[in-house]
């Protein structure tokens, strides 16, 4: 007879419809590593699903919240959650879309991405994005600074999109970080910034760029990892 825990374990694993998308999102293309975002747009990034899936899985969960919240409590003031956009098309690819978290008219428009974390990671989080770069800084907030760096082109992606496919105003892109272990106010941290839109399309060009010289024949084997990509340091099978 199944154990009830692997019956729960089965429930808990069960492929979302993100776990199922077949093209790349504003997620891999903003990603700072192009080895990475080369293989998943092949198809062919290797990844473990039993490693670390909680964190995911929570994160999954506190979007959900989120936008039931905003839908129940907000709507009328004109928020809108999991709003589905064209990122663009790619020659020879498809068309790339995703799904942005939040917008808000308020100050010209605001795009916002939920961000699951912890609050021993917010901490570095912080210093990356509120601190200048230093080279006596400890690995961890190196390691912060690259992570941001994905998300807030990210967040630049979906104002883009929003512009694009809403047709709505934005001024303004914000992280919205919450902590999983989370005890108090303080373990909400919210970061706002102009959007950019050279930054977005720069984003996007790569993209567009890469899948160029990979149709072109070119191997992705020949592509440098981005020194400090978490993929390819610890999961990645370098036997290939």
């Amino acid at each position: 007879m199944t154990d009830l825990r692997d019956k729960i374990l089965d429930l808990m694993k069960t492929p979302t419809a993100r776990d199922n998308q077949s093209l790349v999102g504003a997620s891999n293309i903003s990603n700072p590593c192009t080895r990475c975002l080369a293989d998943d747009m092949l198809g062919s990034r290797k990844s473990d699903s039993s490693f670390a899936w909680m964190g995911a899985w929570t994160g999954t969960a506190m979007h959900n919240r989120m936008e039931d919240e905003v839908t129940q409590h907000r709507a009328d003031q004109g928020w809108l959650s999991e709003q589905r956009l064209v990122l663009g098309e790619i020659p020879g690819y498809g068309t790339v879309k995703s799904t942005t978290d939040l917008y808000l008219p308020d100050n010209g428009g605001t795009v916002g991405d939920f961000k699951s974390t912890t609050r021993d990671k917010l901490a570095h989080i912080r210093r990356a994005l509120e601190e200048p770069e230093d080279p006596l800084e400890i690995t961890k907030v190196t390691e912060a600074r690259v992570k941001v760096s994905g998300y807030l082109n990210q967040v630049m992606l979906y104002g883009r999109g929003v512009r694009d496919t809403l047709h709505l105003p934005v001024a303004k892109v914000a992280l919205i970080f919450l902590c999983r272990d989370g005890v108090s106010d303080k373990d909400v941290w919210v970061f706002e910034t102009d959007y950019d839109e050279n930054r977005a399309n720069k984003v996007w060009d790569r993209a567009v760029r890469l899948w160029e010289w990979l149709q072109a024949g070119n191997d992705p084997r020949q592509l440098n990892s981005h020194p400090q990509c978490y993929y390819c340091n610890n999961v990645r099978n370098w036997s290939e």
